[in-house]
């Protein structure tokens, strides 16, 4: 086991070459463990492939990815109310044999996004604030943290624009302070340099009581490229002067001239 640079205290990377999942503990602080079965299509008749299982909980479709023969999960283990989470990469074979892994990020966090693109994996946690962390799978048996950025506010969901940058839509922090989330809240991130990833452009928009379905659902996220409009839909609940409180829904659509240019 080897000491991984960044992702907070006590992110290590491990090789695990001809070792299987790891075994279930007698006693541990883990509550879940994610079942994964891998169907190869063949002609279209679905047939068993491999079957495993990975410490702790998934986010969504977004924490899995398939590349080059290998499958990469993100979880969270532990709970984030008693300390004692921790968010982790792992790396199997298409046998469902761990290759490697990187453990440990953010301990006292939880998932809130990921994303790959090739041999990257990009993940957001959050509790107080919002890391980014930019990880390198180009070896599957020794995942590295390539480097972080911390950001007020949560980033709920990624959107790759290319291989350099990445768009996250989320939730601004609240003016009380870390750890209270505000309005809706979208940023540009540029990983030029992943070892050095850094806040291109940042805007908010809505109120403390604003929410986007783009939040949890991709689809109701779009990305016009040639022109650089970024739309989504949102809700605001309000009330002025003493009138009836009332949902009223809008459509944000934000243009950044720099994202029309890469």
């Amino acid at each position: 086991t080897t000491s991984g640079g960044g992702g907070g205290a006590g992110a290590t990377g491990a090789s695990n070459s001809s070792s299987s999942s790891p075994m279930r503990p007698a006693s541990s602080t883990v509550q879940t463990w994610t079942p994964v079965i891998r169907l190869a299509m063949n002609g279209g008749k679905p047939t068993f492939g491999a079957s495993f299982t990975v410490a702790g909980q998934v986010l969504n479709q977004f924490s899995l990815d398939e590349y080059e023969g290998h499958l990469r999960v993100a979880t969270t283990t532990g709970q984030t109310w008693d300390g004692t989470s921790s968010n982790n990469l792992y790396v199997y074979d298409l046998a469902g044999n761990l290759t490697g892994s990187l453990l440990g990020m953010a301990p006292g966090e939880r998932i809130y996004s990921v994303r790959y693109d090739g041999a990257r994996a990009y993940l957001v946690t959050y509790k107080q604030v919002d890391p980014l962390f930019a990880v390198d799978l180009t070896d599957p048996a020794h995942p590295a943290m390539l480097g972080e950025l911390k950001l007020p506010g949560v980033s709920d969901y990624l959107h790759p624009v290319n291989h350099t940058h990445l768009l996250g839509l989320g939730r601004a922090q609240a003016a009380s302070g870390p750890g209270r989330l505000s309005g809706l809240q979208m940023s540009l991130f540029d990983l030029t340099d992943a070892t050095r990833p850094a806040l291109a452009a940042q805007v908010n928009f809505g109120s403390t009581s604003s929410y986007s379905a783009a939040l949890s659902d991709h689809k109701a996220f779009m990305f016009e490229g040639t022109t650089g409009a970024i739309v989504v839909p949102f809700s605001d609940y309000t009330a002025a002067d003493g009138a009836r409180a009332r949902t009223h829904t809008h459509t944000h659509t934000h243009k950044h001239a720099r994202l029309a240019r890469l």
